[in-house]
C-alpha cells in the first residue's frame, strides 16, 4: 500500500495525484473502485473540514483491511483528525496487523496522549514489526513509567528490531533518574552507537567518581566511542573536588 503523505502532482500506485484537489463528490467516485479509491483517500487526508473526516471515519468501518488501513493512515495527515481519536483507538485493536500498525502511525501523527496505555500493550504484541511500531509511538506519548517495560525490551526481546528500536526510545528519553541503567546497558554494547550513548550519559550526569566507568571506552575499537570517552573523561575531571 503507499503512503499516505504523496502531494499532489506525486505518482501514486502508478497514478498521478490531482494537482488541482478534487471535489468530495469526485472523491466519492474514485472510493468506489481501485485504484483510484488510494488516490482518494490521499486526497481526503489532505483536507480540512468536517466532511472529508467524516467520510474516513466512515471508511474505517470498511470490510477490507486494506481500507480501513488506508483509512486510518489519512485520519493521521488530516487537519482535523484529532477530533476521530477514539476511532483510531479502536483500531488499535483491529484483527488485521495492518490497521494496527497504521493506526499506531496515527496515534503518534495526532499525538493522542489518550491512546498511551493501548501503545503500551502493543509492547507485548505477538509481531515484532507492530511491538517496533509501538515503541516510535512511545516516543511521542512517553511516560516516566514506561522506562521498565522499554529497557526490558532493549535488554531480551528476541528480535534485534525491537531491542535496537527500545534502546533509541530509551536514548530519547535518558534523564537523571535513570541514566545509570542506561549506562550499564550500553556500556558494553556491540553497537558503538550505543557505547557513544554510554559515555554521553556520564558527560551529561555523572560526577569525577564515576570516569573508571567509560576508561576502557576510550580505548575502543571505533573511533567515533574513543572520542565520546574522552569528551566525557575531560569533562568530569573539571568538575569541582
Amino acid at each position: 500500500m503507499p503512503a499516505m503523505n504523496a502531494r499532489a502532482g506525486d505518482l501514486w500506485n502508478g497514478l498521478p495525484i490531482p494537482v488541482t484537489p478534487p471535489s468530495l463528490d469526485e472523491i466519492g467516485e474514485m472510493l468506489k473502485e481501485p485504484p483510484a479509491c488510494w488516490i482518494a483517500y490521499a486526497a481526503l487526508g489532505r483536507r480540512d473540514d468536517e466532511a472529508s473526516l467524516a467520510i474516513l471515519v466512515a471508511e474505517t468501518a470498511s470490510p477490507d483491511q486494506f481500507r480501513r488501513r488506508s483509512a486510518v493512515e489519512a485520519i493521521g495527515n488530516h487537519a482535523r483528525g484529532g477530533a476521530a481519536s477514539l476511532v483510531v483507538r479502536r483500531l488499535l485493536a483491529d484483527p488485521s496487523p495492518f490497521v494496527v500498525r497504521s493506526a499506531v502511525s496515527a496515534v503518534q501523527q495526532l499525538a493522542d496522549a489518550g491512546s498511551h496505555d493501548e501503545i503500551v500493550g502493543l509492547l507485548s504484541d505477538a509481531g515484532a514489526t507492530t511491538r517496533t511500531s509501538a515503541l516510535h509511538a512511545l516516543t511521542v506519548l512517553w511516560q516516566p513509567e514506561d522506562f521498565e517495560g522499554v529497557i526490558s525490551l532493549a535488554r531480551k526481546d528476541p528480535a534485534k528490531q525491537v531491542r535496537r528500536k527500545a534502546s533509541m526510545t530509551l536514548r530519547e528519553h535518558a534523564d537523571a533518574a535513570n541514566w545509570r541503567q542506561l549506562v550499564e546497558l550500553w556500556i558494553s554494547s556491540e553497537l558503538p552507537r550505543e557505547r557513544v550513548w554510554a559515555c554521553e550519559l556520564v558527560k551529561q550526569f555523572g560526577m569525577v567518581a564515576d570516569i573508571p566507568v567509560v576508561v576502557a571506552c576510550g580505548h575502543d575499537q571505533d573511533g567515533h566511542v574513543r572520542k565520546a570517552a574522552q569528551d566525557a573523561v575531560s569533562a568530569l575531571s573539571s568538575q569541582p573536588r
